[in-house]
């Protein structure tokens, strides 16, 4: 086993290279699903409707730190939406993890 050291390995790829193809999946995950992009494209122009209305020429200094209250307001209601998909894939995590796919 010295003489080969990809069998001394614990991965047989690199952390890096594991980053790579774990970021590789989860897009093309996301680009396979298209209803969900276009309903997130149609709620983030639906949010920026919404706070371009409300803050419409105003130069207040106090005006400013509202609309990024709002926007972060709009960006974590969005993310809250995100939380229940990632526990279903929680399972598959694990079996990749028990096959030392990590």
């Amino acid at each position: 086993l010295k003489d080969k050291p990809e069998l001394s390995q614990k991965y047989a790829n690199s952390a890096l290279r594991n980053i790579k193809l774990v970021i590789r999946r989860e897009l093309l995950i996301w680009w396979r699903d298209k209803t969900k992009r276009i309903a997130r494209l149609i709620q983030c122009l639906i949010m920026g409707v919404i706070v371009g209305t409300v803050f419409w020429q105003s130069d207040d200094p106090q005006t400013r730190m509202g609309v990024n209250f709002q926007s972060i307001f709009f960006i974590s209601l969005g993310a809250m939406l995100k939380v229940p998909p990632q526990i279903d894939t929680r399972a598959v995590f694990y079996k990749e993890q028990d096959a030392n796919f990590y």
